[in-house]
Order: structure tokens, then C-alpha cells, then sequence
């Protein structure tokens, strides 16, 4: 037992001892010295009302994200505040812990609050990040295709970004509505032998498969709304320091930030890949790298300090465990 706890405490220190190197990193690589002046002061002349419109779209995000989770386990599909907490707490440690490991928050919140099966926590988990995905790459795509350069070496890779968007909205329309079938599948699939394969799809599918369609269709709705509130927020940051590229820039340049805040191999608070990521794509179409990384960074503070502000409100507020019956 001795031995186990001994192991993972090596384990949390080697991962956080990784997020600052990863975070040390990457800020000595994106800031050389005759540019950190003009990165302070383009973030010193951000236009404060978009900001502020900003983190107002944060919080606008993060409700619809509590509407989202509602739809999943609430027994009325009704947000209550007790979801909208389970919501925060888990958005806000996915935020910061390394590794993603804040991802396991909302597991242990389903769990007590709702006694949800693990597994089934599991599944509703990743159910979710699976639309989220579906998503950002329908936007990612078919806007890069739109903006970016498309002679050149990496022609084909903009005309593969192109059918990858167009396959992951049909897949984002289409997914949850089939998922009966699919879990049904996969079942008639698993074995003991390919287990690993199955189950994991099989338990996203499940989180899907006792849905309403009307359910479903709100769970659509409520991920659409997240990222367009975050998406604007986005674009209004890049304006604010005087962003000249455009709202395709923007988008294509936030869809591949959002792939590096959630890559397992990250900094502290996510910091280093997230701002590489958004400066080099927002590079590529067309944005100065003065601008594209103060805009990565503004983004980032106040998608931090919206999570933070509301995790502060809603933690001393403890909600009493309740069963899904």
C-alpha cells in the first residue's frame, strides 16, 4: 500500500515537474527578447469594452455547458445550479491541472451527485468531448480550407483539412441519432480479445443511446452554443489587440488551440502549447506574430480568470449528493 501511494506521489511530481518544463519551454521559445516589448505592448493597448464582452462570452460558455450536462444525467433534462457547480468545478480543474487530468473531476462529481456509475460517467465524459471535437474540426476544416494558402507544398494538407470539416459535421449531425445501432454493434463486436477496442466506444454510445431525439437535438444545440459563445470570444480577444487577418484567421487559429489545450503533454495551466498553436496557424493565414501571440495570450488569461471567477462563486456553495430516481 506503502509502496502504490510512494508511486503515485512520483507520478504527480514528474507530471508537474514536466507541465513547467513543457511551460518554460515554449515561453523562452515564443517570446525572444527584441519582441517582448511589443507583445506588452499590444497586450497594454487591448480595447477594455471587447475584453470585458469577452469574459462575458466565457461565462455564457460555461452555461451552456451546464444546460449540456443537464440534458445527460438531470432526470427532467433541467439545469440546476447543482449541475451548473458539477460544471465549473470540473471546466476549471480540466483547465489547470496537468495532464488533463482534471478531466477525472467530473467522473467523481457524476458519481456523488448522481450516482452515476463510474463507466457510465466514463462514457458520458467522453461523449462529450467526442461532440466537441466533431465540431471543432467541422469549423477547423472547412474554414481552413477556406483561408489557407492552398498552392505550395502543403496544398493537399489544406484540401484534406477541407473533407476532414466536412466529414465531422456530417458526423456531428448524424452521430447521436445513430448511436443505438452503433452501441448495438459494438456489442455484437466485443470479445475478451479486443476488449480495450470496445469498450470505450461502446460506453460513449451508451451515454447517447437512451436519449430522447429531442435530447439529442438539444445536446447539439447546447455544444453549438458553447463554441460559438467561446469562438466569439476568441475573435473579439484578436481585435481587441488589433488583429487585421480576419474572422477566418481567428477561427482556424482557435480550433487549433483548443486541440493543444487538450493534448495530455501540456504545460502549467495549459500554458506554452496552446499559444504556440494558435500564433503559427494564425501566421499561416495571414496575422502578423506580434499580434497572434498577444491575442493567444489575452485568450488565454481570460478564459482562465472567467473559469477561476466562477469556480470562487459557485465552490463554497456545497450541493447534497442526489440519486437519479
Amino acid at each position: 500500500m506503502a509502496k502504490a501511494s510512494g508511486t503515485g506521489s512520483l507520478r504527480r511530481v514528474l507530471q508537474v515537474a514536466l507541465s513547467v518544463l513543457v511551460t518554460a519551454l515554449f515561453v523562452w521559445w515564443l517570446t525572444p527578447k527584441h519582441q517582448a516589448g511589443d507583445i506588452a505592448d499590444a497586450l497594454l493597448a487591448t480595447r477594455p469594452e471587447l475584453a470585458t464582452l469577452a469574459l462575458l462570452l466565457v461565462v455564457a460558455g460555461q452555461w451552456s455547458r451546464g444546460w449540456r450536462l443537464a440534458l445527460l444525467v438531470a432526470p427532467h433534462g433541467w439545469a440546476s445550479f447543482r449541475i451548473y457547480r458539477i460544471s465549473v468545478i470540473h471546466n476549471f480543474l480540466a483547465s489547470i491541472i496537468p495532464a488533463r487530468l482534471g478531466e477525472i473531476s467530473l467522473i467523481v462529481l457524476l458519481r456523488r451527485h448522481y450516482a452515476v456509475p463510474a463507466a457510465a460517467g466514463t462514457g458520458i465524459l467522453i461523449g462529450i468531448r467526442v461532440l466537441d471535437l466533431l465540431l471543432l474540426t467541422a469549423v477547423g476544416g472547412i474554414t481552413g480550407w477556406l483561408v489557407l494558402p492552398k498552392d505550395g507544398e502543403l496544398g493537399w494538407l489544406v484540401a484534406t483539412c477541407g473533407l476532414a470539416g466536412m466529414g465531422s459535421a456530417l458526423g456531428f449531425l448524424l452521430l447521436p441519432y445513430i448511436a443505438p445501432a452503433l452501441s448495438r454493434l459494438f456489442e455484437a463486436l466485443h470479445t475478451r480479445r479486443n476488449h480495450l477496442l470496445t469498450s470505450i466506444p461502446t460506453r460513449v454510445l451508451a451515454s447517447y443511446a437512451g436519449l430522447s431525439r429531442s435530447r439529442i437535438a438539444g445536446l447539439q444545440i447546447a455544444t453549438g452554443a458553447i463554441w460559438l459563445s467561446l469562438l466569439a470570444c476568441y475573435h473579439l480577444c484578436a481585435v481587441a489587440v488589433g488583429a487585421t487577418a480576419g474572422l477566418g484567421a481567428s477561427l482556424v487559429a482557435s480550433v487549433a488551440a483548443s486541440y493543444a489545450f487538450v493534448s495530455p503533454v501540456n504545460g502549467i495551466a495549459q500554458v506554452g502549447p496552446f499559444e504556440a498553436a494558435w500564433t503559427y496557424v494564425a501566421m499561416a493565414a495571414g496575422e502578423g506574430y506580434t499580434v497572434a501571440l498577444a491575442t493567444a495570450v489575452l485568450v488565454h488569461l481570460l478564459t482562465l480568470l472567467g473559469g477561476a471567477a466562477q469556480a470562487a462563486i459557485v465552490l463554497p456553495f456545497g450541493s447534497r449528493p442526489a440519486s437519479l430516481g
